[in-house]
């Protein structure tokens, strides 16, 4: 019993950064070589084994990850933009269980576009400001 309580306290417990930058990498080869959908499709697929009892997670735990993300991204070469931050903050949280969902957003005018994570209705990665000078896009289908 005390085995599946530390695989889920482990399953809810935020990544390293560490952990963060190489998803981050994995993120970039995957859009560069295998394109968005496919890529979008690899953040949302439950992995084998996986602990997928949790539904609700506390939002501090949330903003670490968001946070941890951030960090990874600062330090990786290159850049890791605002898509690759999501798609790792949505493979993150659909590890954990919670409905994330992506979303993305353009601005027509002097071309503008925009990536984020919402979860119930609500922005988890960005301000809700900001999200309202785009226009979003309907949700990529996979």
């Amino acid at each position: 019993m005390s085995d599946i309580v530390d695989m889920r306290a482990r399953a809810s417990a935020p990544p390293k950064v560490v952990i963060c930058f190489a998803k981050l990498g994995l993120i970039k080869w995957s859009l560069k070589y295998r394109g968005l959908a496919s890529t979008v499709a690899l953040c949302v697929t439950p992995r084998r084994g996986a602990v997928r009892t949790i539904s609700t997670i506390n939002d501090e735990v949330v903003q670490t990850i968001v946070h941890r993300i951030a960090i990874a991204a600062a330090l990786y070469p290159g850049r890791a933009r605002c898509l690759e931050q999501s798609l790792v903050l949505l493979a993150e949280l659909r590890h954990r269980g919670v409905p994330a969902e992506l979303r993305l957003g353009v601005k027509p005018y002097r071309f503008q576009s925009h990536a984020w994570i919402e979860v119930g209705g609500l922005v988890v990665n960005d301000s809700t400001e900001r999200i309202k000078a785009y226009a979003v896009l309907p949700p990529i289908t996979v």
